[in-house]
């Protein structure tokens, strides 16, 4: 359910400090021992859980929403997460400005139908709560990617709507067939020419679950949606009422968004959007959500052979800061081979954090600046969609005040 994760918290000086949680399942810090009966071992424990939490009010989760666990895998402790009122808001938290209070214990040493029944009940509260999922790179490649189980589970009906397009629209079908050869032909590389219908439909699976996320993303929270307004994620039509224009055209995938393609896949979209459920689209990581997908998918199929590759997030960071602070003038940043956007996103950041553009305070001046600060290309399809969702992510609180005015 939960892996070891990269966190960041203070220590007890104030200063950062890096570490590696146990397992982190939405938000919810896991801390395990080997024995919990050793006083040392319980405050030590007791300890990495407040450094843990402190971590996930570093990347913006109010307390309220925090739970922490200490377990030895037999005794089972469960915290609700307090901030002390002397909290300096200038640093990071760290476990000192972290007030733990236990709500829950289970001892299944026993193994009583009693203590089973409370552990149920536990496992529930504290690890199956809904919109408590943080939308990352890792746990989107973990819930969509191509060795998850919902891949497994859906692809098959991609594929059918794939089959049934090509069948039925071959003058179309071939247009996409010619634009996978003159992609190939441009890199030089010709013996990766042949049209894969696999590659095709995993592309066109990882840009509707691009597209349905992206909805969430702006609505704030998980979408409730019936067959129309679905369909309207699909095809575009939901953006648009947005103020955002041209997210979905009618090109190498958009095609499939039309009726009567677009009827046929409405049940999968569906079935994308109950398992974002479980997500917090109030915070998300800022980071390439999409980069980790297509690196995934360049493993698995050929791209990886024609040139692309996922730059890492730091990377792109160190990068766009270092020209950044050296431009005296409002930035205009052209990434020509822009990938899944992060160089974009990257850029976008630094922008808003320089000139200090939030909504609060935007105007006409602002509004030029953020959105012209940069502009991607790429010749591959799917990397251009997944940018523009990227993009859209960094920019939704500033769509309603496009042009530098509230839109009604």
């Amino acid at each position: 359910m939960g892996t070891e994760t990269y966190l960041h918290f203070a220590n007890t000086k104030g200063k950062e400090r890096i570490g590696f949680a146990d397992s982190v399942v939405g938000k919810t810090a896991i801390e395990y021992e080997k024995n919990l009966k050793i006083p040392t071992i319980f405050n030590e424990g007791y300890h990495q859980v407040e450094e843990y939490c402190a971590a996930l009010c570093n990347l913006g989760i109010d307390e309220n929403e925090i739970l922490g666990i200490l377990s030895d895998t037999v005794r089972w402790h469960g915290y609700t997460v307090k901030i002390v009122d002397n909290f300096d808001r200038g640093r990071l938290f760290g476990a000192n400005d972290i007030e733990l209070e236990q709500i829950d214990y289970v001892d299944l040493s026993d193994c009583t139908d009693e203590e089973m029944d409370k552990f149920e009940l536990f496992v529930n509260k504290f690890l199956g709560r809904e919109e408590s999922r943080i939308l990352t790179a890792k746990t989107l490649v973990l819930d969509f990617g191509l060795e998850s189980d919902f891949y497994r589970r859906e692809i098959d009906g991609f594929k059918s709507v794939v089959e049934n397009a090509m069948h039925t629209n071959p003058s179309y079908a071939e247009l996409i067939k010619n634009v996978w050869q003159n992609f190939v032909a441009y890199l030089g590389a010709s013996e990766y020419g042949t049209f894969s219908m696999d590659t095709y439909t995993n592309e066109y699976y990882l840009v509707t679950v691009a597209k349905v996320i992206c909805a969430n993303i702006l609505n704030g929270a998980p979408l409730i949606c019936n067959d129309a307004e679905i369909i309207k994620i699909l095809n575009g039509k939901y953006f648009q009422q947005k103020n955002i224009q041209n997210l979905v055209d009618y090109d190498y995938f958009g095609w499939l968004n039309n009726s009567p393609y677009v009827d046929d896949i409405v049940e999968c979209a569906k079935r994308i959007q109950r398992l974002l459920v479980s997500y917090d689209f109030k915070v998300i990581a800022e980071e390439d959500l999409f980069g980790a997908l297509l690196a995934q998918l360049s493993n698995r199929e050929h791209r990886l052979l024609l040139g692309q590759d996922f730059t890492p997030h730091w990377v792109a960071r160190s990068m766009v800061d270092y020209v950044i602070e050296g431009i005296d003038e409002a930035p205009r940043i052209l990434d020509m081979c822009c990938g899944s956007g992060v160089f974009l996103i990257e850029t976008i950041r630094k922008v808003r954090e320089k000139y200090a553009i939030n909504t609060r305070d935007y105007d006409v001046a602002k509004d030029e600046v953020v959105f012209s600060c940069v502009m991607g290309f790429d010749i591959d399809p799917l990397a251009v969609m997944l940018a523009k969702v990227n993009w859209v992510m960094f920019m939704r609180d500033l769509f309603p005040y496009h042009n530098g005015q509230r839109k009604k």
